[in-house]
């Protein structure tokens, strides 16, 4: 994945590659067994995907439903992925990504105050310190180009395209990017957002729309949107 290489360096990396999921974990520790913290990692992938694929023979529709659908859960985190699918408007796998990050984030926390866990690059950062995010975009003259100044928190960091990666999008965007405090709302509702992105309509108005979200940064036909809390850098 070419945005990995320009990724901010940290002191250990770990990348884990297990079904559908491929994780870049990295981390600032100063416990420095990075294969215990593999292992851990890896053990609680197998048990999240045995509890999901269990889960989705229950409930198939799970799977493929474009649409918010309801359904029976003990897992609180799937219970949240509900309420922000029906809250956005989207089938429930749109925020399966920000689901891995936010359960495998309970691991890091063991080893870790400073760390960012990408899932296919979407985001769940806990950052110490200031952090920039640089923007990945297909427009040359846009790339690097945008860097969102984050203070020291945790957020969730989602983007949707309708000409990057793997990812269904209704949409035509470029690249629409969400930041929020948790990685399944981010996720959920950069789908949502890349969902609207076509000729008809005007982009200064999915922005209004979608005002209380922290921030939503939008490359659409060669011009770049941004409506956010927090700064830009260039």
């Amino acid at each position: 994945m070419k945005y990995r290489e320009k990724s901010t360096s940290y002191e250990f990396s770990i990348k884990i590659i297990y079904q559908q999921t491929d994780l870049l974990i990295s981390y600032n520790s100063e416990f420095k067994d990075s294969e215990k913290i593999k292992s851990d990692i890896g053990k609680s992938l197998f048990g999240i995907y045995d509890k999901l694929n269990q889960f989705i023979k229950d409930f198939p529709d799970f799977r493929y439903s474009l649409v918010p659908i309801d359904f029976l859960t003990d897992d609180t985190h799937l219970e949240y992925l509900k309420r922000m699918s029906y809250s956005a408007n989207v089938g429930p796998l749109a925020g399966i990504a920000g689901y891995f990050d936010e359960k495998i984030s309970y691991i890091m926390e063991k080893y870790s105050d400073d760390y960012f866990i990408e899932n296919g690059g979407d985001i769940k950062l806990k950052n110490t310190v200031q952090k920039k995010v640089r923007l990945h975009s297909s427009y040359e003259s846009f790339e690097g180009n945008f860097n969102i100044i984050l203070p020291p928190g945790e957020y969730g960091i989602a983007s949707s395209s309708g000409k990057l990666g793997h990812s269904l999008s209704k949409g035509i965007s470029d690249l629409v990017t969400v930041i929020c405090p948790d990685p399944i709302k981010a996720d959920c509702f950069a789908t949502a957002i890349g969902n609207e992105i076509n000729h008809d309509k005007k982009i200064e108005d999915i922005l209004e729309k979608y005002e209380f979200l922290d921030v939503v940064s939008i490359i659409f036909n060669g011009k770049f949107f941004y409506k956010g809390k927090y700064k830009l850098s260039l």
